[in-house]
């Protein structure tokens, strides 16, 4: 309770710190180029559902926003996608390392980034391709340097936030502090539409002689619920389907059975709220995706 508390008061210093009258303001969300299944395709992290509303800051032109991530393996940051609706004058993207829970560590890669909106994921690629080490906090940072009158440029899905790692923002022309988006003055439960391609970390040897795995392409939707999800796959293969805690402990287990599409209505309301992933294997390769359970 103490520890809980002094977070509170932290808080509520840091709110009272800000300008009077910064507002969330919400604005459209436009689809005109929605990338095809960045997950697909890639390795990529996110905490993050589709993107739901534009917003801004009422009261300064500049605001960024991240996501935090920590990896069981070593993996190298490629890039960084982030959603646009509406235009930015200047994106700065950049990665950073480990800190706190609540603000992110030194800038390890950073790029500027294209600004043009109208509704697409961006992608940023980093330029000296960062190593994050086993269970180690890195960060997806995305910068609005400035954006014109009216324009609500980074977009929110529908939430719930995943505390601590989905959605936290920072006001850089007002000072140095990040929030979560739950905060005052800010209010919202939500995610913000960030994501990180990785590469995993392997040695040149294995890298050579093992054979090349088949990506396994797999949906889990939605990404965040009370625990009723279906997983989508298409292979020929039998499919074993695991779904682990944040520990990487084993909590459910189902098999299909071979055919050309799988479909799995998975009960997971018998879990506790958190984190898990869900790990679909077959004979060539395995995939993983992140849900989260919700009280």
């Amino acid at each position: 309770m103490p520890r809980i508390l002094s977070t509170f008061a932290a808080l509520v210093a840091l709110a009272s710190a800000l300008p009077s009258g910064l507002t969330l303001e919400f604005g459209p969300c436009a689809r005109a180029g929605m990338l095809p299944g960045p997950a697909d395709v890639e390795d990529t992290l996110h905490w993050d559902a589709e993107p739901d509303r534009g917003f801004n800051i009422n009261g300064t032109y500049s605001y960024g926003c991240a996501q935090r991530y920590t990896e069981t393996t070593q993996v190298t940051v490629k890039a960084i996608l982030y959603y646009l609706t509406e235009n930015a004058d200047e994106v700065f993207v950049y990665v950073a390392g480990e800190s706190t829970e609540a603000t992110p560590g030194e800038k390890l890669d950073t790029t500027r980034a294209n600004g043009q909106g109208g509704g697409v994921w961006k992608r940023a690629n980093m330029p000296h391709l960062p190593t994050i080490e086993p269970n180690t906090d890195f960060w997806a940072c995305v910068i609005i340097r400035r954006h014109p009158s009216g324009q609500h440029p980074l977009t929110l899905d529908l939430g719930p936030i995943v505390p601590w790692r989905g959605g936290y923002i920072t006001l850089p022309s007002i000072g140095p502090d990040w929030y979560q988006l739950t905060d005052p003055p800010f209010w919202t439960d939500r995610n913000v539409n960030i994501r990180a391609i990785v590469e995993r970390g392997g040695t040149g040897v294995e890298e050579e002689l093992a054979p090349v795995a088949r990506p396994t392409p797999l949906c889990v939707r939605p990404t965040v619920s009370n625990g009723l999800v279906t997983l989508s796959y298409r292979g020929a293969e039998p499919l074993s389907v695991t779904v682990s805690d944040a520990a990487g402990r084993s909590v459910l287990h189902h098999s299909i059975t071979s055919s050309l599409h799988h479909s799995l209505r998975l009960d997971l309301r018998c879990l506790s709220a958190g984190v898990y992933l869900v790990t679909a294997s077959d004979g060539a390769g395995s995939a993983s995706a992140r849900v989260v359970v919700q009280k």
